[in-house]
């Protein structure tokens, strides 16, 4: 179904897979396919950390050490199958999918980027939405909305809240090169999360924010 995404990879030496944001796995784990089976051998990383490691691969030890973390990852993939794990990902795309229709509707969240999977990135603000860039005065203001909205939601107790910053995010609305403003982002990695919860905290996120404001 998504087998376009991968096309020209068979042109590649090697490729970077992340199990942490793909396979709803709770820690980074990432791993490199090599077309060539020696090719690990010539890496060359300065300075290791872990000195006794095979193959080190850069200055951060991973949690609990890389035999047992593959492991974890191994076990995923035996335990689920190509089918297994082809669901999974239907499920994350469709639920992203849904949560960034949800975030449309509103009159009072704004969705920041398009992605198939992963990462929903929003704020709230409360005007409507406009085609025009935020002044940098105004998006000050919605970086502490934000902030407020993830405590408030925290103190709750029944959902998590993420907050990150824009250094990496890219949207019409946002001045060029402005790395400064706080949004709200959600995670599409619990297995148990629906759509139905999604609309419940995007329904809170709205509520405290006109109490707010």
């Amino acid at each position: 179904k998504y087998r376009h995404h991968l096309v020209g990879i068979e042109n590649a030496d090697s490729v970077a897979v992340d199990p942490y944001k793909m396979f709803r796995i709770h820690n980074p784990r990432s791993i490199v396919l090599f077309k060539d089976p020696l090719s690990p051998s010539n890496l060359q990383v300065s300075p290791p950390l872990d000195m006794n490691a095979k193959w080190s691969t850069g200055i951060v030890s991973p949690y609990c050490g890389k035999d047992f973390e593959l492991l974890k990852v191994w076990s995923l993939f035996k335990c689920l199958g190509a089918i297994g794990l082809a669901k999974m990902v239907n499920e994350r795309i469709e639920l992203t999918a849904k949560i960034q229709e949800e975030i449309n509707m509103s009159e009072n969240l704004l969705l920041l980027n398009n992605v198939e999977m992963t990462s929903c990135t929003f704020l709230y603000t409360p005007i409507k939405k406009v085609a025009n860039r935020f002044a940098e005065p105004d998006l000050e203001k919605l970086s502490r909305v934000s902030k407020f909205l993830r405590d408030e939601i925290l103190k709750q107790g029944t959902f998590s809240l993420y907050t990150s910053s824009t250094r990496s995010l890219e949207s019409d609305i946002l001045p060029p090169e402005y790395d400064q403003l706080t949004v709200m982002r959600i995670l599409v990695r619990n297995q148990r999360t629906t759509i139905e919860s999604i609309r419940e905290i995007l329904s809170q996120i709205v509520g405290i924010g006109h109490r707010y404001i």
